[in-house]
């Protein structure tokens, strides 16, 4: 237990995200390292710590043969959940969960999202744009369409497991290349204040990782004090991705909120 060597060792810091979380699953934390700094997202808010942001919803139609699938799958994952909820077993609830993925799959990679997207980027390619999508193969396409275009991009997945060679790549955005591709690894542990521009291509998930994506372009600008980050949510008409775009909104506000 990394713990136990604290009593050892002279000078330790421990950074958190979700110290609340964190400290409930573990209560020798705080215990170990007590806390010497903590401010909530909304006191971050309030000492201007964060950025303005505009968040811009961008609607696309899926293909007909996509929008079947997707509705296909929806009954299928829906019907999973079902059965899962009435033999309350794993794999059940496994069975649903492999459904989703393929739902948010199809959601990424349509392709009037990879077409929005390019066109977003395009109209200003010099401004530090993060890209999150929840498939490996519409980065990999973006990033072949931008190259060809003359953007230079990278990309940042959970295979690149080195953190050395993911934080030479966060180091060089902004800098040697404006546009970062990503699949979940850059929600949480990494800072990029010039970030000035955030495109969500598929469901992000829970508030809390919302809020994590959110945060990602909110990080105040010490070269760029009056930044306003633009925010655009890709929904596909008559999808699960209304739900995302409400996150987005819901995360906004409460970052945006004062502690009562």
């Amino acid at each position: 237990d990394l713990l136990d060597k604290t009593t050892i060792t002279r000078y330790v810091l421990g950074m958190t995200g979700t110290l609340a979380e964190a400290a409930r699953k573990n209560p020798r934390l705080t215990q170990a390292l007590p806390v010497v700094f903590e401010s909530s997202i909304a006191e971050a808010r309030d000492r201007n710590m964060l950025a303005q942001a505009e968040i811009i919803p961008v609607y696309v139609d899926l293909p007909r043969d996509e929008k079947l699938e997707y509705l296909r799958m929806m009954a299928a994952y829906n019907n999973a959940r079902r059965m899962a909820f009435r033999a309350r077993g794993r794999y059940g609830q496994t069975g649903a969960h492999i459904v989703k993925q393929r739902i948010n799959q199809l959601l990424s990679n349509t392709a009037p999202k990879l077409e929005k997207t390019l066109e977003i980027i395009e109209s200003d390619p010099s401004a530090p744009t993060l890209v999150f999508s929840l498939s490996i193969q519409s980065i990999e396409i973006l990033r072949a369409k931008l190259e060809e275009k003359g953007v230079h991009a990278r990309m940042i997945t959970h295979e690149l497991t080195d953190r050395a060679k993911r934080q030479e790549i966060v180091d060089g955005f902004g800098r040697d290349y404006n546009v970062l591709l990503s699949v979940g690894t850059l929600e949480v542990g990494f800072n990029v204040p010039n970030a000035s521009r955030e495109i969500i291509m598929a469901n992000t998930g829970s508030l809390t990782r919302t809020e994590q994506r959110l945060g990602r372009v909110l990080r105040r600008d010490p070269k760029n004090p009056d930044k306003v980050a633009k925010v655009y949510v890709e929904v596909a008409n008559g999808t699960t991705d209304a739900g995302t775009l409400r996150r987005v909104n819901q995360a906004y506000n409460r970052l945006k909120a004062k502690r009562s």
